[in-house]
């Protein structure tokens, strides 16, 4: 009965989004949805059944319901239906289940099983792949033991996986097969080159930025490590594994669903790191309730003290507002001084290191010159709302009427920001006039030196590919003592070369 009532207290809201949805669009319910709502709900019942064990039936329950109704995986069941995501869920959430008792000695028969259900997971998607790390961990314990059992154990496991993994037969994503052929020879390219804030913290997808939940289960494996060492380190090595490769893939397919696709495979193992972290704050809260009050009484405190600046900046003095716009204004002071929480602290670092408010971190990583989705098209032009309030720092001067365009004037130190997914031969072009010389810098390294006349035209400077970094870049334009520039835009043209080798790595 137990188990029925896990079930139903954590799917049984799940359905009713689905009817509701269903009801409100005049449709009848998806069938992809409700296999999806099938597959989560038995993949978070796994989950609570091993923690359960470790801590207890209430920290289990709540844990399986942040883990369904607080990831991507709700938008597996409420939004797309994507039933493959949800079955690799499922069958890794089965694995780990499977692997759980028997984690420190593996018999044949589960090395078989955990292959068969690891290469489910891995047709569907690779990257479920790097859960075979969580066995492995097992086995080199069991090589101790005895080399025969050891090594019969092995070659069920990975004959298993691979007779399921490898055959494309698993529709369109062909999770395994499809990356052997495709995208891991373009993934080992770049394993020089990680993009942890693109990857983590990024207002584009970022993990932790769009599943702030996680942070709990990334933190939890540090607590579960002093109940049981062993089994942190087993979890901690296909998920360190996975992001870093996640990392170097960059950004690269992780709009699945509505946050980060790549980490499906990560859910299961984080789900017990978050367990620990509840039971760790239930058992904090037990001990010291004060600072649970004192945790809510900071938050009123705060809220006072951005009403009484927003009341002395934008509120009107003696009038009615709406709650949503007070609210609205609270967010935007608030993360105009300390940045947006779900970013912290990667846009404290950002910032200090690039010498920017911590607003832009939003705004700039994982946003590009050239991309094929929503691109700047190569151009920073002074009063375009896309890039003028968003790579324009430093010593400029504010927007002016400059003929019949607008112009900035180089009052020191005027920098550009220059985001590039990759380095690549770049013609750098500078729209100016003015008098006297205008220099240009390239990250910290002077490009060129142009005289400027009275009349606006183009200054252009060829920039090889070493010159540039990947992600973001600094451009600097500076006048002699006495001179003066105003500028109009900054165009970016990528060089037939650039041009050529991009088509022939795509």
């Amino acid at each position: 009965m137990r188990m029925w009532r896990r079930v139903a207290l954590i799917g049984l809201p799940l359905l009713a989004l689905q009817l509701a949805g269903a009801a409100r669009d005049g449709s009848s319910p998806d069938p992809a949805r409700a296999l999806s709502l099938v597959f989560v709900v038995a993949g978070v019942f796994f989950l609570v059944a091993i923690l359960e064990e470790l801590f207890g039936a209430a920290v289990a329950l709540w844990t399986g319901a942040l883990v369904l109704y607080g990831t991507v995986l709700l938008s597996y069941v409420v939004q797309v239906g994507n039933v493959s995501g949800a079955l690799a869920f499922c069958a890794a959430a089965a694995a780990l289940r499977v692997w759980w008792p028997a984690r420190r000695g593996l018999s044949p028969g589960r090395g078989l099983l955990l292959g068969l259900l690891l290469g489910v997971g891995a047709a569907l998607r690779a990257q479920y792949g790097m859960l075979l790390l969580l066995p492995a961990a097992t086995l080199l314990l069991d090589w101790r033991r005895g080399v025969g059992r050891t090594v019969r154990t092995a070659v069920l496991l990975g004959g298993a996986f691979l007779a399921v993994a490898l055959p494309p037969t698993w529709g369109a994503k062909a999770g395994l097969s499809r990356a052997l052929r495709g995208s891991v020879p373009t993934m080992l390219a770049r394993l020089e080159d990680p993009r942890v804030l693109l990857t983590f913290f990024s207002s584009r997808h970022g993990l932790l930025y769009w599943t702030p939940v996680l942070w709990g289960g990334f933190l939890g494996l540090f607590l579960l490590s002093k109940r049981d060492r062993f089994t942190a380190l087993a979890l901690a090595v296909p998920l360190v594994v996975l992001s870093y490769i996640n990392a170097c893939s960059g950004g690269e397919g992780s709009a699945e669903g509505h946050a980060n696709g790549r980490f499906d495979p990560a859910l299961p193992l984080l789900a017990l790191g978050l367990g620990a972290a509840l039971a760790w704050a239930r058992e904090t809260a037990g001990r010291r309730p004060l600072r649970v009050t004192w945790a809510a009484g900071l938050f009123f405190v705060l809220w006072n003290l951005l009403l009484i600046v927003q009341y002395r900046e934008r509120l009107p003095a003696d009038d009615t507002v709406s709650f949503a716009a007070v609210t609205e204004n609270n967010a935007r002071i608030f993360v105009r001084y300390a940045g947006t929480p779900l970013a912290w602290p990667a846009n404290w670092i950002f910032a200090r290191a690039q010498e920017l408010p911590p607003l832009r971190f939003d705004l700039l990583v994982g946003r590009y010159l050239f991309e094929e989705k929503d691109p700047l098209g190569g151009r920073v032009a002074v009063g375009d709302g896309r890039t003028d309030p968003l790579l324009f720092a430093g010593e400029w001067s504010a927007p002016a009427p400059c003929g019949e365009a607008l112009c900035r004037e180089v009052q020191g130190r005027a920098r550009v920001v220059v985001p590039l997914l990759e380095p690549m031969d770049l013609d750098v072009v500078v729209h100016a006039l003015g008098r006297g010389t205008l220099s240009v810098t390239i990250n910290g390294t002077e490009m060129a030196s142009f005289p400027l006349s009275g009349e606006p035209r183009d200054l252009r400077v060829r920039v090889p590919r070493p010159s540039w970094r990947h992600e973001l870049n600094d451009l600097v334009l500076e006048v002699g003592a006495g001179d003066s520039a105003f500028v109009e835009f900054l165009a970016f043209e990528r060089t037939a070369e650039a041009t050529t080798a991009r088509e022939r790595l795509s």
